[in-house]
């Protein structure tokens, strides 16, 4: 039975008011197939696309309404609402015009003819549209970041004094590397409310990720005066502590993890900082036990399955014995910028190595870029796709991302770990480029994984002893496959013997790379880099033996769990 056109704006307005947008907007378009012009419809479409980030697209949507219904002022509000929050403020003084001329002026649209007529006195003090709000959200949950940033420079001069855009312009400019400027625009946020916990955290992590940690410790404890309930500040604090005794944080926190409400996510990090905090007390049974429930409930979160990857790396064996062997294709022409791929398990010290890499006046460091994961997941899931055409688009895209994450260096290093499973693709890309293998005691890096939290969601098997044990062994036969196919072009660098004869081994990875030989290869604490994995601490100080020992102090709490890689440990 056909539903009506007022059963589907009732359905269409109980879906959008309870967030399901997509059962929203099929109601809307069911409207809109029948009546294009309803006025109704095509105004909650309007405020749809407002709602999920796409502001640009609820303009025709609310002219579309206002055209069949100008009496209603909420009609115009929103409309000159969405053209400001896309900084169009001579169309919107253009739209205001129109409302005057219908006779609808209330005390809202005032307030926004004060906007866009630049008032500074009454603009000062205005709220930012929620169109703009909702926008600037947007953009920065889709990584958006130099159109989050562009965005606020256009509302700024007319809202000055909006706390909101001081601080989606610095995380805009923390993500962009311009850490400066990302700390000026969160010290004028707080100049307007010197109260906000957010703004506090936001700070302070863009110091702990300049490297300045006494800076970031001083900003995480303003952020627990203002918030003590702030679980982000309690998870980012403790790795760059020492806890004792008297020590109000442990309590504070275990406290939260006491609640009954918290999220998933929350016990999770609370769990993992008081596995810190008793580390640091010496009560490594209680740490584990803390460790242990950290884990389960990330597991559980991510659903991971060992299977899953077990499936991915046959398949990545079998696309290169049916596919890359096979090919004939011409080899590309050198790059100007040279890649460094530096490639491992997570943990094993590809940090450190980047670290020292990029100590070099010739070598830019990129992080860990995901290109080469997202390309080699589509190329083994559709086999056809890998021609001439594939390579040269993808060089030319990802050689624009190395030359904006770089200044014009010769060298640029990518050092996302999990790049080692798709190293084959990577010689036929860029024959050109350099791949250091790190290489670290299998405990010590199984042990590290399972003591840290990752944001990638696509290490599942980190929080699972018995998965992380199977996934070294993947990884491990991966990498025996890709040596024996590739001899003498993937550098093997052992980061127990980096540690323990440091300039020996930096000397002979350098002749590898064919850099010149530059003492403050041998300081990689002092490079000023930014650094945003696990190890953002670690590098930061300088390089120190025996840290692939530190699991054997927890050894006789973990029930022999890493007994199957004895026999690949010292």
């Amino acid at each position: 039975m056909t539903q009506s056109m007022d059963d589907l704006l009732t359905k269409g307005a109980k879906a959008q008011a309870n967030g399901q947008w997509q059962a929203a907007e099929q109601a809307f378009a069911e409207v809109l197939n029948s009546e294009p012009d309803h006025p109704i419809a095509n105004h909650h479409m309007g405020s749809l696309a407002v709602a999920v980030g796409k502001p640009a697209e609820a303009i025709q949507f609310f002219g579309a309404a206002l055209k069949q219904r100008p009496d209603l002022p909420q009609y115009w509000i929103s409309y000159i609402d969405t053209l400001i929050a896309l900084s169009m403020f001579p169309e919107a003084t253009a739209v205001l015009e129109q409302a005057k001329l219908h006779g609808v002026m209330n005390k809202d649209l005032a307030k926004l003819e004060a906007l866009i007529t630049s008032d500074t006195d009454q603009s000062a003090t205005a709220d930012l549209p929620h169109a703009a709000a909702v926008q600037l959200g947007q953009l920065l949950e889709r990584k958006q970041f130099a159109e989050a940033l562009e965005a606020t420079e256009k509302l700024l001069p007319h809202f000055p004094s909006s706390i909101l855009l001081h601080n989606v312009r610095g995380s805009a400019l923390a993500r962009l590397d311009q850490h400066q400027a990302a700390i000026a625009s969160f010290q004028q946020s707080l100049a307007l409310n010197p109260d906000e916990a957010s703004t506090h955290y936001n700070r302070a992590l863009a110091l702990l990720e300049m490297g300045d940690l006494d800076a970031a410790r001083s900003g995480f404890h303003d952020t627990l005066q203002h918030n003590p309930r702030h679980i982000g500040a309690h998870h980012k604090l403790t790795p760059i502590k020492t806890f004792t005794e008297e020590d109000w944080q442990v309590q504070a926190m275990r406290a939260l993890l006491e609640e009954g409400d918290l999220s998933d996510e929350g016990r999770f990090c609370l769990s993992f900082a008081l596995s810190k905090a008793y580390e640091d007390l010496g009560q490594l049974d209680v740490a584990v036990s803390y460790l242990h429930q950290g884990n389960d409930i990330r597991s559980r979160m991510l659903d991971y399955s060992i299977e899953t990857d077990r499936a991915l790396f046959a398949n990545i064996k079998q696309y290169h014995t049916d596919v890359i062997k096979q090919l004939d294709l011409p080899t590309p022409a050198p790059t100007k910028t040279v890649p460094i791929f530096i490639v491992g398990m997570p943990r094993s010290g590809t940090s450190l190595v980047e670290q020292i890499v990029s100590s070099h006046s010739t070598v830019g460091a990129a992080g860990e870029l995901d290109q080469f994961g997202t390309l080699g997941n589509a190329l083994v899931s559709e086999r056809s796709l890998l021609t001439s055409e594939t390579i040269d688009g993808f060089r030319s895209i990802f050689d624009q991302v190395l030359q904006e994450l770089t200044k014009g260096e010769a060298f640029v290093t990518d050092k996302m770990p999990q790049n080692f499973r798709f190293l084959n693709l990577i010689r036929i890309f860029y024959p050109e480029a350099k791949i250091v293998h790190v290489e670290r005691d299998p405990i010590a890096t199984c042990w590290s994984n399972y003591k840290h939290t990752f944001g990638n969601q696509g290490l599942g098997y980190c929080y699972n002893i018995k998965d992380l044990i199977a996934y070294y062994g993947l990884y491990r036969d991966l990498m025996e496959v890709w040596h024996a196919e590739y001899p003498g072009q993937i550098y093997r660098l052992n980061y127990d013997q980096l540690v323990a004869d440091q300039e020996a081994e930096t000397r002979r990875l350098a002749d590898y790379l064919n850099l010149s030989w530059e003492d403050g290869l041998l300081s990689p604490e002092e490079n000023q880099r930014v650094v945003r994995t696990a190890s953002q601490q670690q590098v930061r100080q300088s390089v120190y033996q025996d840290s692939s020992q530190q699991w054997r102090k927890f050894e006789p709490y973990l029930e022999g769990a890493f007994d199957p890689l004895l026999s690949d440990s010292p």
